[in-house]
C-alpha cells in the first residue's frame, strides 16, 4: 500500500511539473547596473552579458532619427561626454547646436526576454529636462549577439510614447552582446534527475519482468496493478473537485458516482 501511495505521488508530482513549465514564465533576466552584468535565465540555461569593459560612450546617428545624435553608456553612466546636460543618464539625445537632452534613468530598471528572439531588453525609466523640456525621454536597450562584429555597436529606431514618456528603441549589436554560458540551472538539474530516474525505473522494471518472470504486453510494467488503475484514480479525483467547487458556487448536489 505504501508503495502505490509512493507511485501516486511521483505521477502527481511529475503532472504539475509539466504542467508548470508550460505555464510559468521560465525566461527571466536581471540587470545589475553596479556590476554592468546582464544575468539571464532561458529555457533553464543561465548565462550572462559581462558589459564591465565598455566603459565609453557609443554613438548612433541612425536613419529614422536624421539630424539628431544618439549616445548611450553599455557600463555605468554618461558623466560630461558629450554634454553635462546627460550627467547620470544612461543615454544622451543630442538635437544639434548644443542641444543635449537626457535619455534613460537608472532608477527603475526593468528586463525581459523577448518571446521570438529570446534577446534581452532592459526597458530604463524615462528622465526629464525641465529647463528645456518637459518630456520624459526613456530607452529600451536590446541586446543581439554577433560574434562576427568585434565589441558593440548600437543604433536606435524610432521611439514610441507611453503616457508622457518618450522610450527610445536601443539596439545594441555585436559579440560584446553575446552571453557565456553559466550552466544548467538548479531547477533544471532537479527535472534532469527527476525524469531519469522515472525512467530508469520503467526500463530496469520492464526488462526485469521481461526476462526475469516471463510477462509480456501490460503485465511487463512494474507495479501494473497500480498503473492500470491511474487512469481510474485521476477520473475520481477530477470528479471530486468538480463536485466540490460546483456544489459551493451553485448549491448543486450531486448523486455519487
Amino acid at each position: 500500500m505504501k508503495l502505490k501511495l509512493v507511485l501516486l505521488c511521483s505521477v502527481i508530482t511529475s503532472l504539475v511539473l509539466l504542467c508548470n513549465e508550460g505555464v510559468r514564465g521560465v525566461d527571466t533576466c536581471t540587470m545589475e547596473e553596479e556590476s554592468c552584468k546582464l544575468s539571464m535565465s532561458i529555457g533553464g540555461q543561465d548565462s550572462e552579458i559581462d558589459l564591465k569593459s565598455f566603459t565609453s560612450v557609443l554613438t548612433s546617428t541612425s536613419a529614422p532619427n536624421a539630424g539628431r545624435t544618439y549616445y548611450y553608456m553599455p557600463c555605468g553612466l554618461i558623466g560630461s561626454d558629450p554634454s553635462k546636460e546627460c550627467q547620470d543618464a544612461k543615454g544622451c539625445q543630442g538635437e544639434g547646436g548644443g542641444t543635449f537632452y537626457p535619455v534613460g534613468s537608472r532608477n527603475k530598471i526593468t528586463c525581459e526576454i523577448d518571446t521570438a528572439s529570446l534577446n534581452p531588453k532592459v526597458n530604463y525609466s524615462g528622465v526629464e529636462d525641465t529647463t528645456k523640456d518637459p518630456s520624459k525621454r526613456g530607452a529600451t536597450v536590446e541586446f543581439v549577439c554577433n560574434d562576427r562584429l568585434e565589441g558593440l555597436s548600437f543604433s536606435v529606431g524610432y521611439a514610441t510614447v507611453y503616457d508622457d514618456t518618450y522610450f527610445y528603441p536601443f539596439t545594441t549589436t555585436g559579440s560584446g552582446a553575446c552571453p557565456s554560458s553559466g550552466g544548467i540551472n538548479g531547477g533544471g538539474i532537479f527535472l534532469i534527475i527527476y525524469f531519469v530516474s522515472i525512467a530508469l525505473y520503467l526500463i530496469v522494471g520492464v526488462c526485469y519482468k521481461a526476462f526475469y518472470k516471463g510477462a509480456r504486453g501490460t503485465e511487463m510494467l512494474p507495479n501494473t496493478e497500480f498503473w492500470l488503475m491511474v487512469p481510474g484514480l485521476i477520473r475520481d479525483g477530477c470528479l471530486y473537485i468538480y463536485r466540490t467547487i460546483a456544489s459551493k458556487t451553485c448549491n448543486k448536489s450531486f448523486d455519487a458516482v
